[in-house]
C-alpha cells in the first residue's frame, strides 16, 4: 500500500487527484467541499488550522503563490473566484494580500498535529509538469523514523476501506476546467506525465 502522501493539482490550486495517504492525513473529504482546492482547505478549514502547526508561514506562503499565479493568468475565472472568496471571507488573506506578499516554494518542512496520531514532521517536493498543463505533483516524505511510524498507522487504520494504491482522479476535477476542442477534459493517468522539479514555481504546499 502506499506510504507517501501525494496529490496532483493544477495551477489555480484545485486538487485533481489523490492517493490513498492522502487522504489518511488529511480526511476523508480531501479533494471536495472546501477542500477541493488547496487554498480554500488551508484558509477555510478550521480542522486544517489546528492540524498546520507552522499554519501563519504556509499560508503566507500560499498567498504569495497565488499572486504570482495571478500574474500569469490574470483573467482565469476559477482562480479569480478562489482568491475573491478568500479576500472577502478570511482577514489573514486580505491583510497579506494587500501587503504584496511574495514567498513561492518548492519544497520544504512542515509539521503537522493529526488527531489520531499526534504530532509529526514531513518533507514535501514539488514536481511539475513538462507538458505545459500547468499541474504539479506534491510528495510528502517522512521527516524521521517517528514520522513514518504516524504515516504507516494512518494507512493501516484504513486498509482495505479505499481502491488500489495509486493517484485517483476525482470526477468534479476531471470536468472542471475543459481543456479539450469540444469542452471535453483531457484527465489521463498521472503515471503517464513527466514531472521536473521546478526551480521557481507557484506551488501550493499545504
Amino acid at each position: 500500500m502506499p506510504l507517501l502522501p501525494a496529490y496532483l493539482v493544477d495551477f489555480r490550486f484545485d486538487v485533481l487527484a489523490h492517493n490513498s495517504a492522502a487522504a489518511a492525513l488529511f480526511g476523508e473529504d480531501f479533494g471536495s467541499g472546501v477542500a477541493d482546492n488547496m487554498a480554500r482547505m488551508l484558509f477555510l478549514s478550521p480542522r486544517m488550522r489546528e492540524m498546520q502547526l507552522d499554519w501563519a508561514r504556509v499560508a503566507r506562503e500560499t498567498v504569495g503563490n497565488l499572486r504570482a499565479t495571478l500574474a500569469r493568468h490574470p483573467d482565469e475565472p476559477r482562480l479569480l473566484e478562489v482568491i475573491g472568496e478568500l479576500r472577502a471571507t478570511v482577514t489573514e488573506f486580505a491583510l497579506w494580500w494587500d501587503d504584496h506578499t511574495v514567498r513561492q516554494r518548492a519544497h520544504g518542512t512542515k509539521r503537522i498535529s493529526h488527531p489520531s496520531v499526534g504530532e509529526l514532521t514531513v518533507h514535501y517536493d514539488t514536481l511539475a509538469t513538462l507538458d505545459g498543463a500547468g499541474q504539479s505533483l506534491i510528495v510528502l516524505t517522512p521527516a524521521d523514523p517517528a514520522a513514518e511510524a504516524c504515516l504507516r498507522a494512518l494507512m493501516a487504520d484504513r486498509a482495505g476501506t479505499l481502491g488500489g494504491p495509486g493517484l485517483h482522479a476525482l470526477p468534479a476535477a476531471q470536468t472542471r476546467h475543459p481543456e479539450a476542442p469540444g469542452g471535453s477534459a483531457q484527465p489521463g493517468p498521472a503515471s503517464r506525465r513527466r514531472f521536473r522539479q521546478p526551480s521557481r514555481s507557484s506551488v501550493p504546499t499545504t
